[in-house]
């Protein structure tokens, strides 16, 4: 990533602080530049050190992932978190230029679970990180692809 991009995505998120304190701009939409720092990291180890600590494996977040997939630029995920008090999910692909895909808040009473389609570069590992009741706790399933995708 770019200098220039790192600078403009640290910028954005001061002037929406600043906007959302002054009531310019609603909390929700100052909150979801959060999760930008995440999307700034290009290795794993980077975006997990922007969600926060090291997270630890647990059952009780389940990552389904097919074992191969034939088109990288459409890998099903499904992540179910059965941790009490589950406030956000986080899915990041290891090998890919930019690792955290995908980022969800869930308000008390929601039932945490997300199904998408990601894009992977190359054979990886599938991260999923669940943070419930101010901890983080993660599960990972290495995925096979046949065919690449995100540019290169």
């Amino acid at each position: 990533m770019s200098p220039d991009r790192r600078q403009a995505l640290k910028t954005t998120s001061s002037v929406l602080a600043m906007l959302a304190t002054h009531g310019v701009v609603g909390w929700p939409q100052a909150l979801a530049a959060d999760a930008r720092a995440g999307f700034a990291a290009d290795t794993l180890d980077g975006a997990l050190a922007a969600l926060g600590s090291r997270p630890a494996t647990s059952g009780q977040v389940q990552l389904t992932a097919l074992d191969i997939v034939e088109d990288g630029s459409v890998a099903p995920v499904r992540v179910v978190s059965l941790l009490p008090g589950t406030t956000e999910i986080h899915l990041l692909v290891e090998k890919n230029p930019v690792p955290l895909s995908a980022s969800f808040r869930f308000p008390a009473g929601t039932l945490p679970d997300i199904q998408l389609r990601v894009k992977m570069a190359e054979s990886s590992r599938v991260v999923a990180v669940v943070r419930a009741d101010g901890k983080l706790y993660m599960a990972s399933k290495q995925t096979a692809v046949t065919v690449g995708s995100c540019g290169g």
